[in-house]
């Protein structure tokens, strides 16, 4: 449907060229004549892709004007041009299907690295005197922890975790008096370790009782 309609367009432009140039009068019809002719051959060919849908006819009448028509006339001395179907090359399209969306979501989902896990509190081989019990434990992340990915943060204290953290940090009550080790360390929805810090050695001071 649409090359018939470009094809119409086509022919009313051709058309409209012969009318035009039927009404030019004078001394310069001849110069005229030639330089429509030249101008209706140069649109016909220009025209090849939308005129190529069928059979092109070529034909002068009595008068010596010259006429294109998709239809073969009764008349004498009708030629026809044959045009050679142009070339058409496909644009290439890009995959829109589940395939292409899987894997737009795998490059999404890519699996975050992180660069340095270190703990800040309590120093590596610090006393701290804490009479109940009570140690605050700091850390460092880098990056950021990927809680969208269902990443967390696990704090082992003398072998115990404590697990489920968001956040870099958190308070250890009943703390016995002497030595305890800490480290800490970052898994993902599996329980995988992506990463683990280094392990500091503490010691907590507590008044003794007596």
């Amino acid at each position: 449907m649409i090359c018939q309609v470009r094809q119409g367009l086509a022919w009313t432009f051709v058309i409209q060229l012969i009318f035009l140039g039927s009404k030019t009068t004078g001394y310069n019809v001849v110069k005229h004549q030639l330089l429509k002719t030249r101008t209706l051959v140069t649109v016909v060919f220009l025209l090849f892709p939308l005129l190529a849908v069928s059979g092109i006819y070529r034909w002068v009448d009595a008068d010596g004007q010259l006429h294109f028509s998709d239809q073969k006339p009764n008349v004498p001395s009708v030629e026809e041009i044959t045009v050679e179907n142009p070339n058409v090359i496909a644009s290439p399209r890009g995959k829109s299907g589940p395939g292409s969306r899987q894997g737009s979501a795998g490059a999404a989902a890519a699996p975050l690295r992180y660069k340095t896990l270190a703990i800040v509190s309590p120093g590596d081989d610090e006393a701290i005197r804490a009479n109940n019990g009570q140690v605050s434990i700091s850390c460092t992340l880098e990056p950021a922890l990927g809680t969208k990915a269902g990443h967390q943060i696990n704090i082992v204290i003398d072998g115990r975790r404590i697990t489920g953290l968001t956040s870099c940090g958190t308070t250890v009550n009943q703390l016995s008096r002497g030595t305890h080790t800490v480290y800490v360390e970052v898994v993902d929805t599996m329980g995988k370790t992506l990463i683990t810090s280094a392990t500091h050695r503490f010691h907590v001071l507590r008044t003794s009782r007596l």
